[in-house]
């Protein structure tokens, strides 16, 4: 029974495992994760990382490697819908990190920020402080270093020297995930990681968050273009997106029942 039920809580869409239990289940697993050291890894796929993920071997094996894959975005639902698949609440990654600071807040835990460029996550740590007192911000550090040899464990064992319980890496994908993988086991005081994209822009006050009619709307993507007009390359992802998603539909739909040939007598 309960391999069954963690079977029925797994959402798989286009070959990626995304945590289908809901985001109230989705908060329970991740507080649990905090109440003991675990190095739990959280990701979060967006349209734009599942099409890529479709099409990469190795992509689409990064990101299931996680612990938890929740889906970042509408993009991903409406994928979910035609799919029959059982996700139906988007759950935005930057939305988990402010979960995640609620939940730190709450009992004054560790969090180290890494990410953007030179000062953006020192600014967001202290914008980050007023909203939540109780966090202690111990240590940030830019994303502009080289992520092997030496200089990636300069910045691991000052990680480790700032003793976490909760790391946001914000390196972009797919950087920021396989850093994690490469390294979360390297820092023993971690008991949740994520990785978060362009979540430190934001709490910087860098780049304004779509407005809250956007995101009802499902229109996040649109605002972010306009904020970010190098991101067009997302809105030109889409149409090849919907094709891989109406193919797969039509095969779910409309499964072959033709029989292999009978071979020939004598």
């Amino acid at each position: 029974m309960k391999k069954e039920a963690e079977k029925d809580s797994v959402s798989n869409i286009l070959g990626i495992n995304f945590d289908g239990s809901g985001n109230q289940r989705i908060k329970e697993k991740a507080a649990a994760a905090l109440n003991g050291v675990s190095g739990k890894r959280i990701f979060t796929p967006n349209v734009e990382i599942l099409h890529r993920c479709h099409i990469s071997d190795e992509l689409r094996s990064l990101i299931n490697s996680a612990d938890i894959v929740i889906p970042d975005g509408a993009g991903v639902i409406l994928a979910s819908k035609l799919l029959r698949g059982s996700l139906t609440e988007r759950f935005a990654g930057i939305d988990m990190g402010e979960y995640l600071l609620s939940l730190a807040d709450e009992s004054s835990l560790r969090v180290f920020l890494l990410g953007g460029e030179e000062g953006v996550a020192e600014r967001a740590a202290t914008r980050l402080s007023a909203k939540y007192p109780n966090v202690i911000f111990c240590g940030t550090h830019h994303g502009f270093f080289e992520k092997n040899g030496e200089e990636n464990d300069a910045v691991v064992n000052e990680i480790n020297r700032a003793l976490p319980h909760i790391l946001f890496v914000c390196l972009g994908f797919p950087c920021q995930e396989k850093w994690i993988n490469e390294n979360y086991r390297r820092i023993p005081s971690l008991r949740l990681t994520i990785g978060l994209g362009g979540s430190l822009n934001v709490w910087s006050g860098r780049i304004r968050r779509a407005p809250k009619i956007f995101r009802q709307i499902y229109l996040e993507w649109l605002w972010r273009i306009l904020q970010q007009p190098q991101k067009i390359s997302f809105f030109l992802t889409l149409p090849s997106f919907l094709f891989t998603v109406i193919k797969e539909r039509q095969r779910i739909l409309h499964p072959s029942h033709s029989k292999p040939p009978i071979a020939p007598k004598g």
